[in-house]
């Protein structure tokens, strides 16, 4: 389990600071689909046995009738989902992130920064010696210092996503392990490979992963 901890958590499993009554697994990872608003947690316990609870997710907006999400999401349903899907969603992001990155690098760059800013440079010394015009000079500077600001967007977005740590998730059996955690080592786990749920009604769609 250590081992399992450190690679999927980055540190020791610490014990709970907050009350030990609740814990919400999926806290500020569900968006509303309606209104964007980041859903809240609920539950209510039941007469007939109140050691049992139901926790679920839903939108505040949707009580103050600024939202017409009035779905409310039950926690277990989302954890059942998770635990059936997450290793295949995972694996096939990390895939599809793997094949852009190969297209990225097969891909010819249309600028280049440090050539552009020697011909920006060689342009400075040519309008200082007197040899083109202000207008000529105006316009040439312009157009170079677009095409720089294209090359660094381009760079930026060439940037492979890191999937080494999904990676490492998916290495760790963590379905094994699952049931054995607390449940606020459960809401971590989560939180450390998943950045947001998607919903639509009262079902999960998929998930964005955490790099």
């Amino acid at each position: 389990r250590k081992d399992w901890e450190r690679i999927i958590l980055g540190h020791e499993v610490i014990k709970k600071t907050q009350s030990p009554d609740r814990v919400y697994l999926f806290t500020g990872l569900i968006r509303c689909p309606g209104c964007g608003n980041t859903m809240k947690a609920t539950f209510k316990t039941y007469p007939n046995d109140r050691s049992k609870e139901y926790n679920g997710y839903r939108c505040n907006n949707s009580r103050l009738r600024l939202c017409d999400f009035g779905h409310q999401l039950s926690e277990k349903k989302i954890e059942k989902y998770l635990l059936d899907n997450i290793s295949s969603l995972l694996e096939s992001y990390i895939i599809d992130a793997e094949v852009q990155a190969q297209e990225r690098r097969q891909k010819p760059r249309l600028y280049d920064v440090v050539a552009l800013n020697e011909q920006l440079r060689r342009l400075n010394v040519i309008y200082m010696a007197g040899n083109i015009s202000d207008d000529d000079y105006a316009a040439e500077t312009k157009k170079i210092k677009s095409q720089i600001e294209a090359a660094r967007l381009e760079v930026n977005e060439d940037k492979p996503a890191n999937v080494d740590a999904l990676k490492a998730f998916l290495a760790s059996d963590f379905l094994t392990i699952y049931h054995q955690l607390e449940k606020e080592d459960r809401r971590r786990m989560w939180r450390s490979v998943i950045e947001e749920i998607y919903v639509e009604g009262n079902t999960v769609t998929g998930i964005k992963p955490r790099l």
